[in-house]
């Protein structure tokens, strides 16, 4: 269809030149060389005129026929993958040290701290009772105790404790002082933890061999009071 639109639009450009301008006389040498060369400017002119409108013309029919030329987008380049990470690197073995060196300074922070609820006594024994039993029998001073119990020092380390879930007796007057003192608190059939400070225990610099240095940490469960 286009090739057949140019075809008639040079035969078109034809007519209208040879019939507008004076063609045969130019033939037939009736001007001059100088009004010849005038006539193929002007010629040369209107033609390139005549034929751009033509072109134009052809290029509106086209576009309102089959819409304006659309540009072929470029497709996108595909995503890169991302960078693999590389595996993280094992711990040292100082690293590991300090790791579990970090646990067990916690573990042991938080069994030196009181937990919530826990009072204060004037001498500076910090006990919380976790089972109580109003009913059973308060120790004196000069009394045994059939009791479960376990110490804890300061590092974290268990110092004393009953074994094989047997009870043991122990005589309030040998205990340190804050034990004892935690000890006369309670009653049969109670339960009671006790954070107990070095001036109440063994001191932070104990002459007794054997004995550890700094707080102590307790729970105590008296089972009977036994009279001497």
């Amino acid at each position: 269809m286009r090739k057949w639109l140019m075809v008639l639009l040079l035969l078109g450009t034809g007519y209208y030149v040879f019939t507008r301008y004076p063609v045969m006389d130019a033939f037939l040498g009736k001007l001059t060389q100088a009004q010849m060369k005038a006539l193929i400017d002007e010629q040369n002119r209107q033609s390139n005129g005549f034929v751009e409108r033509m072109k134009a013309s052809a290029d509106d029919f086209f576009n309102r026929r089959n819409g304006p030329p659309t540009k072929r987008k470029r497709a996108a380049p595909p995503p890169r993958p991302a960078p693999a990470k590389p595996p993280p690197k094992p711990p040292t073995p100082q690293e590991l040290r300090e790791r579990a060196e970090a646990d067990r300074q916690e573990r042991i922070q938080q069994m030196f701290s009181p937990a919530q609820g826990a009072v204060t006594t004037f001498s500076g024994l910090t006990y919380k009772k976790t089972h109580l039993n109003e009913q059973g029998t308060r120790p004196t001073s000069v009394d045994a105790v059939r009791v479960h119990f376990a110490v804890w020092t300061s590092d974290g380390e268990r110092f004393e404790s009953t074994r094989n879930g047997h009870p043991t007796i122990l005589h309030l007057h040998r205990l340190v002082p804050g034990l004892r003192e935690g000890i006369l608190l309670m009653r049969e059939g109670e339960s009671a933890s006790f954070w107990i400070p070095a001036k109440l225990a063994y001191g932070d610099a104990p002459t007794q061999i054997g004995a550890p240095a700094g707080p102590l940490k307790a729970h105590v469960v008296v089972e009977e009071v036994l009279n001497r």
